[in-house]
């Protein structure tokens, strides 16, 4: 089998794994995220702020971006293009969202892009179905982040519940790891 077969029978089962997670454990492990995302340096610091916007059973990410806009910081999130690519958009506030490609929210269309010059300073809160010690993931398998981290220089940060840490994950050539990954 693959490392491409095998990642795709992986993602299946955490999905159902994520899913069936109970809703107030779920709700108890992301604020210790949260509040461990927000005590960092690197956030409290950051100019800019380029965040998924959480879907399904994600670690939710809707309240820390609220706060980033509470405290004035410039918030960008995702859009995919053309099922390649994503270019990160700056969101005023989280009804600047609307349902986008895979059913999940991105900026609406007259968000603007935000420009390359913001990024230094920036972090960059990417999702997982899981990630490892050395900070690689299992994404959901299209490459978006993985394309985006590699022409990225700012600091990211991956966030994963603990339970869906791993000592290590399967990784091509292609796959990129976060500098840091914060659990509960």
């Amino acid at each position: 089998m693959t490392v491409h077969e095998q990642k795709k029978l992986l993602r299946r089962e955490l999905i159902a794994r994520r899913s069936q997670l109970d809703a107030a454990e779920r709700k108890a492990a992301d604020e210790i995220i949260y509040r461990k995302l927000l005590s960092l340096k690197k956030v409290q610091n950051a100019s800019a702020v380029l965040c998924y916007v959480s879907a399904h059973s994600e670690v939710d990410t809707r309240r820390f971006i609220e706060n980033c806009l509470e405290l004035k910081k410039t918030v960008a999130a995702p859009k995919c293009l053309d099922g390649q690519s994503m270019v990160f958009k700056v969101i005023d506030s989280l009804s600047d969202l609307e349902s986008g490609m895979y059913g999940i929210d991105e900026p609406k269309a007259y968000c603007r892009d935000i420009s390359r010059e913001r990024f230094c300073g920036s972090v960059l809160i990417v999702p997982g179905l899981s990630f490892d010690k050395d900070g690689y993931r299992l994404g959901y398998g299209k490459g978006y982040y993985d394309r985006f981290i590699s022409r990225y220089d700012g600091y990211c940060i991956g966030l994963c519940r603990k339970d869906f840490l791993t000592d290590s994950v399967l990784r091509d050539e292609y796959d990129m790891p976060v500098s840091l990954v914060i659990t509960d």
